[in-house]
């Protein structure tokens, strides 16, 4: 990924320096193509991140009065979900019930 400070360099090479996109790219280790792109560039963008829902979204409400009513294991609000539809795996269910549990 390209960050302000690599930017700066591919214009530098390029206006101060004279260089080619193929020699920038050589000489930065980047695709030609990722130099010609950022030449073409007015100004820096960064990057925008795209979350995802989570395959435990649906099951929180569940698993948190799961644990008001008592104090279930992982493994057990596991076996529960997974009866109810849940597909996902039990790391992303540990951590979530790490942040829930005091």
């Amino acid at each position: 990924m390209i960050d302000y400070e690599l930017y700066a360099r591919i214009k530098h090479y390029h206006e101060q320096k004279g260089l080619t996109p193929a020699q920038i790219a050589k000489e930065l280790q980047l695709d030609p193509r990722t130099v010609g792109k950022w030449l073409e560039a007015k100004q820096f963008h960064q990057r925008k991140s795209v979350t995802r829902p989570s395959k435990l979204d649906p099951f929180k409400d569940t698993i948190v009065r799961m644990l008001e009513e008592h104090p279930y294991t992982a493994v057990q609000v596991l076996r529960s979900i997974k009866e109810q539809g849940y597909t996902g795996g039990s790391s992303i269910l540990k951590e979530y019930i790490s942040k829930v549990r005091p």
